[in-house]
């Protein structure tokens, strides 16, 4: 069995809240906890010492209930985010109805948006209640931008997520693991501006595309003003 002593909230206002010396006390706790999550993070163990505290100096604690979103799609991407407690899901896709990740400490997320300075292409929302430090983008530049370690840990993570794209799409289920990786080598990865056009009707096709972020819109030949479909990540097109 499991036996507790509670102290109830009004109290331990009462008594400790208010009280400046237990005030430090605390203060110094969630400073420890804080230091903590910043050194089982892999992306701020690539920091020294002398950064990872001057980090813990400029994070902010957010808490976010169950079913909050942290950011969803077209958000603007202004933060970092270090999962402290609780579980969170991403979804890529508003009409999926399955998350495509979960997350937990000793989780970052949200640095793709930053790297792209574009609007956020993911929904982040909370499955269980949540406790996250929030980097806003300036510190974020100004600890990790320069780092040429970081820089490394960023283009690995980018190449992961573009294999594991590949691994989602059925046609790619037909290669071995040896192929697929020799593919994923002859991609090109292009960005496109909203409102962009990657190709026309009638064109002669020299290349398949394959979504890996966002969301573009396929037109009718007849009437190219209207939407004929959308292609979400993992769909291809001009096969």
């Amino acid at each position: 069995d499991c036996r507790l002593l509670v102290l109830r909230r009004d109290a331990f206002e009462r008594y400790f809240a208010s009280n400046p010396k237990t005030r430090v006390y605390l203060e110094n706790v969630r400073r420890e906890h804080t230091m903590e999550t910043i050194a089982r993070d892999p992306l701020c163990s690539l920091l020294e010492p002398a950064a990872q505290r001057e980090l813990e100096t400029v994070l902010e604690t957010r808490v976010f209930e169950r079913g909050e979103d942290v950011y969803s799609f077209g958000y603007p991407s202004d933060a970092l985010y270090f999962v402290v407690s609780g579980e969170l899901e991403v979804w890529m896709n508003e009409d999926n109805p399955r998350p495509v990740a979960r997350l937990g400490p000793p989780n970052s997320f949200g640095e793709l948006g930053l790297l792209m300075k574009r609007p956020r292409m993911a929904r982040v929302r909370v499955l269980e209640r949540a406790q996250l430090l929030v980097l806003r983008s300036e510190h974020f530049e100004r600890f990790f931008l320069g780092n040429p370690k970081a820089l490394a840990y960023f283009e690995g993570i980018r190449s992961n997520r573009a294999v594991q794209t590949l691994e989602r799409i059925p046609l790619f289920s037909y290669l071995s693991a040896e192929e697929l990786s020799t593919v994923r080598g002859l991609f090109t990865e292009v960005v496109f501006e909203k409102d962009d056009i990657v190709c026309r009707a009638g064109e002669e096709g020299d290349a398949s595309g394959w979504v890996h972020l966002a969301t573009p819109a396929s037109r009718a030949r007849a009437n190219p003003s209207i939407p004929r479909a959308s292609t979400w990540p993992t769909w291809f097109f001009v096969e």
